[in-house]
């Protein structure tokens, strides 16, 4: 079986979903390929940005996100036994949205494939596991992917975007090659009850003893990435579970008393080449700045303390900035926006069908 697009997106996570949303209003026909059976799993983080919240109000879908069940995130602790530090605070900034939204991810994509679906040239296949690029004359035209039964289908598309992930079985096709950013660490999601008497809307970077914890506010639970070194879940699970309790009640105190929730460890038209050149140019700069960022980050904060298990404190720069009003806001908006936003068009919209 065969068929056809204008662009074919390999993920329908929020990567492919937004863009099949945004291509499908301006008239393309679009169809994303998602190798799952349905939006429901485990994602390592639940969050929506103000970025997105503004390019989902300027088409008009905003106000039906806030209707799902969600937190908000406003400010970003950063927890030492000696001392705590207001890195990030959102309530600042200048939008509508001053905030990170917390929501399942799952009701989130539910939410983008509910506005695509009402444009007739958009399609979302589950289960659909894609084998190999289709090709011609050195030109990637499409893909093949086998369905939950095992039968094979080619989607020819003028645009093929691979949207699959970090570990992109499209970007290996391709012969693509990752560019390593973060530190040698790895992260443990786990998820803790809430109780009456938590503090809402705050999330915090928790360190001591060489060991760092982040922790999320959702809906009705708490989210919590325990940070380890490169290597270091073999030896974790070595040490049992009642290890790792400890860790986690020495870390954050006030979730002491719920340690015991962790009984396992889980773990259209033709595309010429210079018009997706162009979209790299104005983008890749701003990826590349906010992954060094990203980096810089890690490495300074999270990767030497693991490395050499020494307390930490912000630079006294950092610690000037954030204590000086017209400019503690600015890592509030690189969290937000990023170091250059992209202001979608109110009347770029191809009306439904």
């Amino acid at each position: 079986m065969s068929g056809g697009a204008g662009c074919v997106i390999v993920g329908g996570g929020p990567a492919g979903m937004v863009l099949g949303l945004l291509l499908a209003r301006r008239g393309v026909r679009v169809q994303v390929l998602e190798r799952h059976a349905d939006f429901e799993r485990d994602f390592r983080g639940d969050t929506i940005h103000p970025s997105t919240m503004e390019m989902l109000d300027r088409i008009g879908a905003a106000e039906q996100l806030h209707q799902l069940r969600h937190g908000k995130l406003r400010a970003m602790r950063f927890v030492t036994p000696q001392k705590t530090w207001r890195l990030v605070q959102l309530d600042h900034l200048k939008t509508r949205f001053p905030y990170i939204m917390i929501a399942p991810q799952a009701r989130f994509l539910e939410f983008l494939h509910e506005r695509a679906r009402r444009y007739a040239h958009f399609s979302l296949v589950f289960d659909a596991s894609v084998q190999e690029l289709i090709e011609e004359d050195g030109v990637v035209k499409g893909v093949r992917y086998e369905d939950a039964q095992g039968q094979r289908h080619d989607v020819r598309a003028t645009l093929t975007v691979a949207a699959d992930g970090r570990s992109s079985r499209l970007g290996r096709l391709a012969g693509l090659e990752p560019v390593p950013q973060a530190p040698e660490m790895d992260v443990l999601w786990l998820r803790f009850p809430k109780k009456i008497g938590d503090l809402p809307d705050e999330g915090a970077l928790y360190s001591g003893d060489g060991k760092f914890m982040v922790v999320f506010d959702r809906e009705k639970e708490w989210q919590a990435g325990y940070v380890i070194a490169k290597g270091g879940y073999k030896r974790l699970r070595e040490e049992g579970i009642a290890q790792l309790q400890r860790h986690v009640a020495r870390l954050v105190p006030w979730l002491a008393d719920r340690v015991g929730a962790l009984d396992k460890l889980r773990a259209g038209g033709p595309i010429e080449e210079a018009d997706l050149a162009e979209v790299q140019r104005r983008r890749e700069p701003v990826v590349a700045q906010i992954q060094r960022v990203q980096a810089a980050i890690q490495h300074r904060v999270v990767g030497e303390s693991l490395q050499h298990q020494r307390p930490f404190a912000p630079p006294l720069p950092i610690r000037l900035l954030l204590a000086t009003p017209f400019l503690r806001d600015i890592p509030a908006r690189m969290v937000a926006f990023g170091p250059h936003p992209y202001r979608l068009e109110r009347a770029d919209e191809h009306p439904p069908a």
